[in-house]
């Protein structure tokens, strides 16, 4: 499921891209030229939504709402489930394996605005995010796996299409990971390097 949203991020990346290429806006007198120049579109739009990828602050389908004009509030969730089943013969009637997958995504981040263009704009960031693994074997085994993380750095955003914007970010965070294999327990805890990604529909 991770690797579907990584492909399906930077697939829109590129598409994005190509279609602002496209349908560039043509600057018809000077006031037209002095207007785009000085328009800094990062401040026309409260909302967005769009798809998105961080080990800081979680993937899946996203919600952005800027308040108070230099903050915005990014939410992140996904939700997966997946089913396998095998039998011993073509009869069906002795299954060897029943296993019932279920995962839980839920991420949130908050931004502050630090360097503003017309097109572009860095900001900081501290992002964190729940992860909740369940995988029930009736015939194989139990596993239980959750994940905290929480994450701070810096990101830039810029703007591919007047309502369309791609956005990265990195920063460092700190990971801890309960595990439960048939009633066995055991913890992991790591901190490493943080990075994220994604693209946004601005409204």
């Amino acid at each position: 499921m991770k690797n579907l949203f990584l492909i399906l991020a930077a697939v829109l990346l590129s598409a994005l891209s190509m279609f602002a290429q496209v349908t560039k806006p043509q600057v018809i007198n000077d006031f037209d030229s002095f207007e785009a120049d000085t328009e800094k579109i990062v401040n026309l739009y409260d909302n967005g939504i769009g798809l998105g990828y961080s080990t800081m602050s979680g993937y899946g389908l996203t919600f952005l709402r800027r308040f108070f004009n230099d903050y915005s509030i990014m939410l992140s969730g996904m939700i997966s489930y997946n089913e396998k089943m095998r039998w011993s013969d073509m009869s069906k009637t002795k299954i060897e394996q029943d296993e019932k997958n279920n995962l839980y995504d839920i991420g949130i981040e908050i931004q502050r605005d630090i360097i503003k263009t017309n097109k572009t704009k860095i900001y900081a960031m501290i992002g964190s995010y729940l992860s909740t693994e369940k995988n029930k074997g009736q015939y194989s085994y139990n596993d239980v796996k959750n994940i905290i993380s929480i994450g701070a750095g810096f990101g830039f955003q810029w703007y591919m299409a007047r309502n369309f914007a791609g956005y990265f970010h990195f920063g460092y965070k700190f990971e801890n990971t309960n595990k439960e294999q048939n009633n066995q327990p055991s913890v992991e805890r790591k901190t490493t390097v943080g990075i994220g990604f994604g693209v946004m529909f601005l409204y």
